[in-house]
C-alpha cells in the first residue's frame, strides 16, 4: 500500500498489530516501521521479534538486532512507560543472546562480556527469567569474564525456576539431584525435574 499515511505513530502501531493478526504481513511491516521510526517502543520490539523469528518475513538477525538495540539504547528508567517494560526486558535478553555468538556475515561479532552486561540488566532491573537462566549458564561455563561458579548459577536458576522457566527448572533439578557444584538435595532436585517435565 504505497502512500499509506497515519495520523500518529501510535495509530500506526495499532494498525500494524491488527494487520499482522489479519495475516497481512506487508501492510503490517509498513505500519510497524512507521510506528518504530516514530519512537513507538512496542513497534520496535515487534519488528525485532518478527525479523528474529523469520515467520512472516525471511529471518534477518541484523535487522532484529537493530530494532532491539534501539530499545536498549533508548531505555530510560524514569521515562519509560511501564507497559513497555516486558518488551524492553526482552530486548536486553535478545541483544545478550546475539552478543554470545555474534551474527555470521555481519559486523556484529561475539562479545560475551556485553552479553553478561545485558543479561545482568534484564535480570536485576526487570527480573526476567530468560536473563536469569542465561546468566546461570554463563556462570556454569565461566563465560564473558565470569569465573565458573555453580553456586551463583544455582541462585539464578532458582529465581528463574520459581517464575516457571522450564530450562532453569530442569537444570537446577539436575544440579541438586546430583550435587553438581551445589550441596546434594535429591528430593528437591526431583521436585524441580518433575515440575520441568509438566
Amino acid at each position: 500500500m504505497p502512500g499509506r499515511t497515519f495520523k500518529s505513530a501510535r495509530e500506526a502501531l495499532r494498525v500494524g498489530v491488527l494487520d499482522l493478526h489479519a495475516g497481512d504481513a506487508q501492510s503490517s511491516l509498513q505500519a510497524l516501521t512507521y510506528a518504530a521510526e516514530g519512537g513507538e517502543t512496542l513497534a520496535q520490539w515487534k519488528l525485532g521479534s518478527i525479523y528474529a523469528a523469520g515467520e512472516v518475513v525471511p529471518r534477518n538477525d541484523v535487522l532484529a538486532y537493530k530494532y532491539f538495540e534501539q530499545l536498549v539504547d533508548n531505555y530510560d528508567e524514569d521515562e519509560t512507560d511501564r507497559r513497555s517494560l516486558p518488551a524492553i526486558a526482552n530486548a536486553f535478553v535478545q541483544i545478550g543472546v546475539y552478543c554470545l555468538n555474534g551474527i555470521a556475515g555481519s559486523s556484529i561479532k561475539a562479545d560475551p562480556e556485553r552479553a553478561v552486561e545485558m543479561f545482568e540488566i534484564a535480570a536485576t532491573r526487570f527480573g526476567d527469567a530468560d536473563a536469569e537462566y542465561h546468566l546461570a549458564r554463563m556462570f556454569i561455563d565461566g563465560e564473558g569474564g565470569l569465573e565458573k561458579d555453580k553456586l551463583r548459577a544455582a541462585k539464578w536458576l532458582g529465581l528463574a525456576a520459581e517464575k516457571g522457566h522450564h530450562g532453569a527448572q530442569a537444570l537446577l533439578g539436575h544440579m541438586l539431584f546430583r550435587g553438581d557444584g551445589v550441596p546434594r538435595q535429591a528430593a528437591r532436585g526431583l521436585m524441580w525435574l518433575s515440575i520441568a517435565s509438566i
